[in-house]
């Protein structure tokens, strides 16, 4: 798969995501994974990878409720993030992992509440 973007995205990584992140490649695609704590205090493992045409990002730990498109948790049945209406994923890395963080910390609020605060979803 052609990643036009991994030089540029090597260093976003390297300056602007967290110091534990590492370039991964798995299944043959080329991706980061990081750990971010939430401001809950909640820990998760990442991965953002470029799936030829997107941004998308893999929970990796810990086992999170997964569900359809529009689910609540905001976690598709594969364990990719619903991170933009599309589905698709985003257009950069950067958007990626500022939306991952994010929904680390709706996916943690949701897990005591039930609602997912960051969603359009909730009206």
């Amino acid at each position: 798969m052609t990643y036009p973007n991994l030089p540029n995205d090597r260093q976003f990584a390297k300056g602007k995501m967290p110091r534990n992140t590492l370039e991964v490649v798995s299944d043959g695609c080329t991706g980061f994974k990081y750990d971010i704590t939430c401001e809950l205090g909640n820990k998760y493992k990442l991965f953002a990878y470029f799936n030829g045409s997107r941004y998308r990002v893999m929970v990796v730990d810990p086992v999170v409720e997964r569900g359809p498109v529009g689910h609540d948790s905001h976690v598709l049945m594969d364990g990719s993030l619903c991170l933009e209406p599309t589905v698709q994923g985003c257009r950069t890395l950067e958007q990626a992992f500022a939306k991952s963080v994010l929904w680390a910390n709706g996916y943690s609020i949701y897990t005591h509440t039930g609602k997912f605060p960051y969603s359009a979803n909730n009206r």
